[in-house]
């Protein structure tokens, strides 16, 4: 169960706000929601927010996070599956332009369904390796990187988008 061990993120935005993303479940083997929570002083922080998808029975791993070009913009990408049978992964994007308080839709960026062949429209087999990255640019474009494959051994491979 290694694999899916809480991993984390953190990013500081224009006005010195801190936001950390995180994979934790409540109990031993138990599905991981990916939570966030904010502070301004690295001390005292919010109480966790889900931000992953709802479903009880999900499994989230290898977030990370990036703010934004403006206080308050925080953007964070994550790998999950919908309903815990772990054989339909999807890579996941969020937005949040008032520090943490709402929250945009969940959005899929893997949703191709050709080009690999362990790719379905339930989304691809499992995440290759531990790769994910987010970095927004100058202009505030969202750069998303990741790995996925027919294993954690592969073969697999690398994807990326841009945009949103």
């Amino acid at each position: 169960y290694g694999f899916f061990s809480s991993t984390g993120g953190v990013a500081v935005d224009q006005a010195g706000q801190l936001m950390v993303i995180y994979h934790a479940g409540d109990g031993e083997k138990e599905p991981q929601p990916m939570w966030i929570s904010t502070s301004t002083d690295g001390i005292n922080w919010t109480p966790r927010t889900q931000i992953s998808q709802p479903n009880d029975e999900a499994t989230n791993g290898f977030p990370a996070i990036a703010a934004g070009p403006v206080a308050g913009d925080f953007r964070v990408v994550w790998q999950g599956t919908a309903d815990g049978n772990n054989h339909g992964w999807n890579t996941f994007y969020r937005r949040t332009t008032d520090g943490g308080a709402t929250w945009s839709e969940i959005v899929k960026l893997s949703d191709r369904v050709d080009g690999a062949p362990y790719k379905s429209a339930a989304g691809y087999a499992f995440p290759y390796g531990d790769y994910l990255g987010l970095s927004v640019d100058g202009a505030g474009v969202n750069h998303v990187i990741w790995g996925e494959g027919a294993s954690y051994n592969g073969p697999g491979g690398v994807w990326y988008t841009r945009g949103l």
